[in-house]
Parts: C-alpha cells; structure tokens; sequence
C-alpha cells in the first residue's frame, strides 16, 4: 500500500529577507529535481500576526500571496485537549513536538539534572498527539508534526496512524524519513 507524505521544511515567508540563505541553499540541494515535497505553508505564533503582516505588506506596496493558509502551533496540553475549538479558527495546524513534551511531563529538556526524563514517546505524549489529530480529521483541517519526533523512525508509523501526513524535519533527516515511510 503506498502513502503519499508531504515532508515539509518550516519556512515562514512573507518576504525574503526572513529565509537564511544557508537553510535556503540546504534545501535545494536536498530537493534537486523531488517532486514529493509541495510547498510551503506560513505558521505563525498568533492568529493576529497573518493580518497584522498582510496589513503592513499592503502599505508598503510589497508584493505577496494574499491567498496564504493561516496555521497555528499547538504546543501546549490545553492547546491539544481543546484543538476543535483552536482548529475552528485557522486553516491548518502544526504540533510542536519539543515543547508539547516538555510542557506535558513538566520537564525542562534544557536541565541537566532532569532532562534525561524528557521523552517524546511517552504515552501521555502520544494520546495528545492522538486527540488533536481527531480533531483535525473531524474537522477535515491538516495537522502536521514538527520537532524532534517528526524524523523519528521508530515514531513515524505511530503518527501517521494518527492521521497526520505532514512530518516538518531538518533537511538532513528527510532521506531517512522517506525510506521508512517506503517500508511501510
């Protein structure tokens, strides 16, 4: 049975001068001539920044996509046990990984005395995942992954299962990803 996968690179791009040239360059390398990858989508940290931007592009007369998809992070527990109702609002969303485990099992990853508890494949971890995804298919709006758990090989059945197809990951870990998504 083949899947089809959307393997996104995080960019937020309103305007050139925000990509870093050296991502930017990484990415065609890894992408010469792939067509798997589609796209871009702009993930903002507020739902009033797409706006607040549009607006200020606009008077500026800087030229821009005003058909972009308005996104959100979910990267808190609340944010996931209440993803209907966030959903509602945008287009799409991303789960932010890194910080919805940590914020979960109440561990500061960036702790040397505690941070050997973090672990992104804790159940409790996965049920959030699981819970926003539903929403997300109830709702029929896309959630993706980003963080660490998007490019881990043994995690990524687990969240496509979980409905999500859109795995946001350094480029560097994009070959890996494609072959175990190949062997499924």
């Amino acid at each position: 049975m083949s899947k089809t996968v959307e393997i996104k690179i995080p960019v937020c791009r309103m305007h050139e001068e925000f990509i870093q040239r050296d991502e930017t360059e990484e990415f065609e390398t890894v992408f010469e001539d792939d067509e798997s990858v589609i796209g871009h989508w702009e993930v903002v940290d507020f739902l009033t920044q797409s706006e607040e931007a549009k607006a200020q592009l606009a008077a500026k007369r800087i030229p821009f996509d005003e058909s972009v998809q308005r996104g959100m992070m979910i990267e808190t527990p609340a944010a996931a046990l209440i993803a209907d109702e966030l959903l509602a609002m945008v287009d799409f969303a991303s789960l932010g990984t890194n910080d919805l485990t940590q914020y979960t099992l109440a561990v500061d990853r960036g702790n040397e005395h505690i941070a050997s508890l973090y672990d992104a494949r804790h159940p409790a971890v996965v049920n959030l995942i699981k819970t926003a995804a539903e929403a997300g298919r109830r709702l029929e709006k896309p959630i993706g992954i980003c963080g660490e758990l998007a490019s881990d090989e043994m995690m990524i059945p687990i969240l496509l299962e979980c409905g999500l197809n859109s795995l946001s990951m350094v480029p560097a870990r994009i070959p890996d990803a494609k072959r175990r998504i190949a062997e499924l």
